[in-house]
């Protein structure tokens, strides 16, 4: 997708249609191309030649300085609307306070007081703790005068204010530090608990997890714990936390228009977590709530939250035990345009692709295979090596049901030789684990139901219980069970799951 078909992918209908206008508006000409360019862009995936669609002939300067215009005001555009949307509140309360410190030059006080009162209430509301810091400041320099507020409650709240200025940096702070602490892959920092080491280090910046943070701030906080669970392979460990910084969460009011994308991705977040725990029920909850969300202001958050949305309710109908629906779900939104990131766009390739081998339809998964459009190296460098851990694992296996012997032989060692030094590294043994027991199955696949390879299983991994066990890894090791019962893989892997 190129650039400009990137960003109009971001916009939602009603401003395609601004935008169109903002062009016929900004157009000085009318053999301007730009809207005709836009449109193109927007109603096709790919287009060849489109210099001679536009001009009629090979023209291909005139066509990258006509895109280059295009972008620079589209990128204008969506600037500007981002600006309207975003900082209206924030610009509506500086006008506020900038009229009050009018008011009171002119002495006005009455007025001038009823003006900034006003400020200081819509600030409180959308935790603008700069402005705040601006309110009290204009105060504390007119206390002196009759009506105002007492000048020891206004330095009371100026200073508690500044604490939550000072918060807010700091966390920005935190967030950065421990996520680099995290996920290094440092043993010793390994060997702490999670929610132990998050709050140690917010203690040590003198930073209270209470409903002073703003959304922002809340969001930051479980989207820590949610990368390092990820890292980890352990979210049961992380939920406990996740949800003590949601209950903060459903303290707060009913949060303004601003923070509809913060309310939006923490909803995600909490029901990505319970579903990495098996909580279905729950998660679905959590889901519906998000999708409703999405729906509001005309749909601004939908296009870039619809991937993620769609990918964990398909996964959540997988596990619940409709894999048919599952597939539906994601076969019918891959032929839909809102935007997906790169990393969802992967993920949603990678779910479908699981959920067909689930269902051993092996044809059409090694055809979801063969559409990832980029290489393991190029996915590597943009969303990391866990994730192509992950396909080329899944990879394997399919080529072993499908009987390409030869295809197995070398991914396996094409495997060991790239993945095993980070794997040593990350200290997961159990992906090392696994792949043995797999290579050891494509030798001998004749002792897959013999005592001596369940044993070798049984041994092979540091197990936990099935409520503290990734649901990813189970999946994995369904394969391996599967082989051992001479069962049906999804039923295997329904079983495993929500087993007690």
């Amino acid at each position: 997708m190129d650039a400009i078909s990137t960003i109009i992918s971001l916009l939602s209908e009603e401003e395609k249609r601004d935008f169109i206008t903002y062009l016929q508006q900004k157009n000085r000409r009318t053999d301007t191309k730009n809207i005709q360019l836009f449109q193109l862009l927007d109603a096709t995936k790919k287009i060849k030649n489109p210099d001679i669609i536009l001009y009629g002939k090979a023209s291909k300067n005139t066509y990258y300085a006509l895109y280059k215009r295009l972008y620079d005001t589209l990128i204008d555009f969506v600037a500007t609307k981002s600006f309207e949307n975003e900082t209206s509140e924030e610009l509506e309360i500086f006008k506020m306070v900038l009229a009050s410190r009018i008011f009171f030059e002119h002495k006005k006080h009455k007025i001038a007081f009823k003006t900034i009162d006003k400020a200081e209430k819509k600030a409180t509301a959308h935790d603008f703790y700069s402005i705040l810091g601006e309110i009290y400041q204009t105060k504390i320099q007119y206390a002196h005068l009759p009506n105002s507020e007492p000048l020891e409650g206004l330095i009371t709240k100026f200073r508690a204010n500044q604490q939550l200025v000072q918060q807010e940096e700091h966390l920005n702070l935190v967030y950065a530090i421990i996520k680099k602490q995290l996920l290094i892959g440092d043993i010793a920092v390994e060997q702490q608990d999670i929610a132990e080491i998050i709050t140690q280090t917010l203690t040590n910046h003198n930073i209270i997890i209470s409903d002073a943070l703003t959304f922002k701030s809340l969001y930051q906080l479980m989207d820590i714990g949610t990368n390092v669970a990820t890292a980890r392979r352990d979210y049961y460990t992380i939920l406990p936390f996740i949800i003590s910084a949601y209950d903060i969460v459903l303290k707060k009011p009913r949060p303004p228009h601003k923070h509809l994308f913060y309310q939006i991705a923490i909803l995600y977040m909490m029901s990505n977590a319970l579903f990495r725990n098996k909580e279905f029920k729950l998660a679905t909850l959590y889901l519906n709530t998000m999708e409703q969300l999405t729906q509001e202001q005309s749909g601004k958050h939908y296009a870039s939250q619809s991937g993620k949305l769609f990918l964990l309710k398909a996964l959540i109908t997988n596990y619940t035990g409709d894999g048919q629906k599952a597939i539906q779900i994601l076969e019918d939104y891959q032929k839909t345009k809102p935007y997906k990131t790169t990393d969802v766009q992967f993920q949603l390739q990678l779910a479908l692709m699981v959920f067909y081998f689930q269902q051993a339809n092996f044809k059409e998964a090694f055809s979801t295979f063969r559409s990832f459009p980029h290489s393991d190296k190029w996915y590597t460098e943009h969303i990391g090596q866990d994730w192509v851990i992950k396909k080329q694992l899944i990879e394997i296996l399919l080529h072993m049901e499908l009987g390409n012997i030869n295809l197995v032989d070398s991914r396996l060692k094409s495997f060991q030789r790239k993945h095993y030094p980070y794997l040593r590294k990350i200290r997961e043994p159990r992906v090392i684990a696994f792949v043995q027991l797999v290579t050891s199955y494509y030798k001998y696949p004749e002792t897959s139901s013999s005592q001596t390879f369940v044993d070798k299983v049984e041994s092979a991994f540091d197990w936990k219980s099935p409520k503290q066990e990734d649901i990813y890894v189970m999946s994995f090791y369904a394969w391996l069970k599967n082989k051992m019962t001479k069962g049906d893989l999804y039923q295997t892997t329904l079983t495993l799951v929500n087993k007690k």
